[in-house]
């Protein structure tokens, strides 16, 4: 690498692309670190106010349930009842559910509410972070 190209020059012969004033600030600002975490911190704080929302949607529950058991008569507690020469010494049983449902959340106290004012309030100071210049 020559000289002039480790110091951010153009190589000798090439020429430089000039640049607008305006060409320059727009990309030193879509450049500027600080503006960039000030965006990410913006987009973080904006997830973190729809997370705080959630907690007053209804949530759609499921759940299934599978059970196969082999078992003697006697752990039922029907083996002298059912003897007899037809009867199966064991009894296989299988048991198959499940279900659907919401979940609605009526009232969790203050904690809901006060997680959501604190979200939008991080929310709000990340929006005037992000408008103001970045430091020189």
């Amino acid at each position: 690498m020559a000289d002039s190209e480790a110091k951010g020059e153009a190589p000798a012969g090439a020429k430089p692309h000039p640049m607008s004033l305006a060409e320059a600030v727009q990309e030193a600002l879509a450049r500027h670190p600080r503006l960039e975490e000030a965006r990410a911190g913006l987009a973080a704080s904006r997830a973190r106010v729809r997370q705080a929302q959630a907690a007053f949607w209804p949530t759609v529950v499921t759940a299934a349930e599978y059970d196969e058991k082999n078992l003697p008569l006697s752990a039922l507690g029907m083996g002298p009842l059912l003897r007899g020469p037809f009867t199966p010494p064991r009894v296989h049983s299988v048991v198959w559910r499940q279900g659907a449902g919401f979940r609605m959340p009526v009232c969790r106290g203050a904690r809901d509410q006060e997680a959501l004012a604190a979200a939008r309030l991080d929310r709000r100071s990340q929006e005037f972070a992000s408008r103001r210049s970045p430091p020189t």
